[in-house]
């Protein structure tokens, strides 16, 4: 009785732990920008809230969270929106625990993800932020991997791996973390490689697949060119991202 009852206890104690108050200082202007998606505006990819560099293009495709974030701020204002980050890193503990085997204690899984939550307190301190829809992303990718890696002793798994650009294409419109997903593609694919098993050729077709998805953002390719401007800036270090 008492196994059944502790991974729902542990599901609890995850989204009330989450349950913060938004204290991200990008707060308002993601929900500007969400708002002018519900109201029909030009979508935030230039300035539309200052007089000071009116040109200005702010490469942050964080379009699919800015929507999520005003619709629970519409149900239920500052409360709604700790709701929405509950709800995001409690299903990331729900991932995060299938991807342990079932040998594995669930206090020792439950036991691990609050430890991922404490140490990453700088990130996931401030309340639901676009960077928690990476991290959301990131478990379900391998949990996916996981899974194909599973399904493939059966012969089976090509499902699954369809599931890469179609998330992806929700992913890259969420957050610039995207490029973690492509990573990790790309290291199930070396061991593929490595241990001469699965269908190698089709890994390499979805990664490519999967890579182009990231294309279709308002931003195109120049998303990588930011991206490779954050990691070569030093302002980078300063930042918590």
């Amino acid at each position: 009785m008492r196994k059944k009852i502790l991974p729902y206890l542990f599901f609890v104690i995850i989204f009330l732990f989450s349950f913060i108050a938004v204290k991200d200082p990008d707060f308002g202007w993601h929900l500007a920008c969400g708002e002018r998606i519900i109201k029909g505006l030009p979508w935030c990819i230039e300035n539309h809230f200052s007089y000071y560099l009116p040109d200005y293009r702010f490469y942050n495709p964080s379009f699919v969270f800015d929507l999520l974030l005003v619709l629970f701020y519409r149900f239920g204002k500052l409360v709604g929106v700790a709701i929405f980050g509950s709800i995001i890193f409690s299903s990331a503990y729900i991932f995060f625990n299938k991807t342990f085997s079932k040998r594995v204690p669930q206090v020792i899984t439950f036991l691990s993800f609050l430890a991922v939550f404490f140490l990453s307190n700088q990130i996931f301190g401030l309340g639901v932020r676009s960077q928690l829809v990476s991290f959301w992303f990131t478990i379900l990718f391998l949990l996916i991997i996981k899974k194909m890696d599973m399904i493939e002793e059966m012969g089976r798994g090509k499902t699954l791996l369809l599931l890469f650009p179609l998330l992806m294409l929700i992913w890259v419109n969420s957050h610039g973390g995207f490029f973690i997903g492509l990573i990790l593609i790309m290291l199930y694919l070396i061991s593929q490689v490595i241990q001469r098993r699965g269908n190698i050729k089709l890994t390499l077709f979805i990664l490519l697949i999967t890579a182009l998805t990231t294309l279709l953002n308002p931003y195109g390719i120049n998303m990588y060119i930011e991206l490779a401007g954050n990691f070569a800036s030093p302002l980078g270090t300063t930042i918590a991202e």
